[in-house]
């Protein structure tokens, strides 16, 4: 496993969805159409999945069958970490052959300093001014599923979290909702409303941001 600087995002690589409550039911199922395809092998193909591994994972999720990524229990085989300008980026592999990349903003406390473009879909830059800064963004992206938000600090903790976005291919989350946990993290949540057939509805999918010794740290479920 090779890496392009030491991990200084932290991730929580177990469950990346919560599992089903008793009471969620099975959806009946949307379909994963020609757009929906496109957009996923286009997904894999940036993370260098194979082609064979990729025809099969397009199988599963036409099965109504989740990726080792959004399954309960599964732990990656692999994870590498890289650093492009002031954004980290982690991925982990999946023995299917699933990949669940993380990004984050990590810039350097410069005052009047403005981080490079940012990865995963992002719309802002992230500034610094002393102990304060803003436009951060974090990102959780599997593919089938991507959440992110922006969120701004002072001194270590959490002033505001603001700009969620997210992708359902597939399928659709509802109840979208920021939570302040602590100080220091936010908590980004949303239902599963819609999913592919065979899918439990009822999950919730979260990702949070922590502020730890000054550095921005992911978890997800």
């Amino acid at each position: 496993m090779k890496y392009a600087s030491a991990i200084c995002v932290v991730l929580c690589l177990g469950a990346t969805l919560i599992a089903p409550p008793a009471h969620a039911s099975s959806s009946d199922g949307a379909a994963l159409d020609e757009a929906g395809e496109q957009e996923l092998t286009q997904f894999l193909n940036e993370h260098d999945v194979p082609q064979g591994d990729q025809e099969h994972l397009l199988q599963k999720l036409e099965e109504g069958e989740p990726w080792d990524s959004l399954s309960e229990g599964s732990d990656p085989v692999d994870v590498d970490t890289v650093t492009i300008g002031e954004v980290e980026q982690t991925v982990a592999y999946y023995e299917d052959g699933s990949v669940s990349p993380t990004t984050v903003d990590q810039p350097e406390e410069d005052a009047g300093e403005t981080a490079n473009p940012l990865l995963g879909g992002s719309v802002s830059n992230c500034s610094i001014s002393g102990k304060t800064a803003t436009g951060y963004h974090a990102s959780q992206d599997h593919g089938v599923i991507q959440k992110g938000f922006h969120f701004d600090s002072h001194d270590g903790r959490t002033t505001r979290a603001y700009g969620t976005q997210h992708r359902f291919i597939g399928g659709a989350l509802s109840n979208h909702r920021l939570d302040y946990m602590a100080s220091n993290r936010v908590r980004y949540s949303s239902d599963v409303s819609v999913a592919f057939q065979g899918f439990p509805l009822g999950w919730t999918a979260w990702m949070e941001v922590s502020i730890i010794n000054g550095r921005a740290v992911i978890n997800h479920n």
